[in-house]
């Protein structure tokens, strides 16, 4: 597996009220226009290449991109285009691998052989950390279950439990657009249910809840137990000035600036013991 530098495309977003995302077109001939290569990368406003795209190609040589909003019916504002050299080629790799026994010996301090230190004693599979869907966990005081769907069960506390993964969830986000520090600390200070140990979800978790089959009654991709105001919630994993989020609209991982605000939210979970 080869490694490449990635690169960073950034624009101005749009000022109409109504987009949902944006798409990413590209040809490395140049001339790029609505019949090019294309992908869909969420309502954000950069885009980190080739990661975030995994279609996206790669080449060594000029590449032209073009950018188009889309709202939420569906329809393309015309596209911004530029052309720009990308170095996405990697070199030959090393060839005639061999490997020589000498008479030296290295001498291991401190090892042993007798499995003692060894982690399968640790080993924990997913069927382990599953709840039975049938028999929820029970640490959800003074609740009343009021509504299930699929493996998810609704609490009249304001609390949505997933049976496969033993998390439980605000039903609702926070409402309004916010950065991630004030996301964070909107999470550790949240106390549904009467619980005080409320955090930040990972993007992993996140990822979990995200169903294409199904659709939430504001549009987004999860169980109809849960409403989401805006297409991204915030996850704890950060890089730098960056913070993770996953959109719920197209099913992608993003990683916008921590100031970033627009169309994102904050989604409280905790771990039900």
């Amino acid at each position: 597996m080869a490694k490449v530098k990635k690169r960073r495309l950034r624009w101005e977003p749009s000022t109409s009220s109504n987009i949902i995302g944006y798409k990413l077109y590209w040809a490395e001939e140049g001339g790029v226009n609505y019949d090019s290569p294309c992908a869909m990368i969420g309502n954000v406003a950069e885009v980190v290449l080739p990661e975030q795209v995994p279609s996206f190609p790669i080449v060594k040589g000029s590449i032209e991109l073009g950018i188009t909003a889309i709202n939420e019916i569906g329809n393309e504002s015309d596209m911004a285009t530029f052309s720009t050299p990308f170095q996405f080629s990697v070199p030959d790799a090393p060839t005639r691998l061999g490997l020589e026994a000498l008479k030296e010996y290295h001498i291991c301090l401190g090892s042993s052989t007798d499995g003692e230190n060894g982690d399968s004693a640790n080993d924990t599979t997913r069927s382990d950390l599953e709840a039975d869907p049938d028999n929820p966990p029970s640490s959800v005081p003074s609740a009343r279950e009021v509504r299930r769907d699929s493996r998810f069960i609704a609490y009249d506390n304001g609390t949505v439990i997933d049976t496969q993964t033993n998390l439980m969830w605000a039903a609702k986000d926070n409402g309004d657009n916010i950065n991630w520090q004030d996301a964070k600390n909107y999470c550790e200070n949240y106390r549904g249910g009467g619980y005080t140990d409320w955090r930040m979800p990972t993007q992993d978790e996140l990822e979990r809840l995200y169903d294409r089959s199904v659709k939430s009654n504001t549009g987004y991709h999860l169980t109809t137990l849960m409403t989401l105001t805006a297409c991204s919630s915030w996850a704890s994993e950060t890089h730098g000035s960056e913070a993770a989020i996953f959109d719920f609209y197209f099913g992608e991982r993003y990683w916008p600036p921590q100031s970033n605000n627009v169309s994102n939210r904050a989604l409280p979970v905790r771990s039900v013991k």
